[in-house]
């Protein structure tokens, strides 16, 4: 599935490091409203 290509590795590790860190960002704003969903 991955391969070595020379064109653009910087490029699609940029794109795999922005989607983890979504992902974190999203998965943290969730458990923060679950939380605040319990107060009320």
């Amino acid at each position: 599935m991955y391969k070595k290509s020379r064109k653009a590795p910087l490029k699609r590790d940029c794109i795999f490091v922005l989607i983890l860190v979504l992902r974190i960002i999203s998965d943290t704003i969730w458990k923060i409203l679950v939380s605040a969903n319990k107060k009320f």
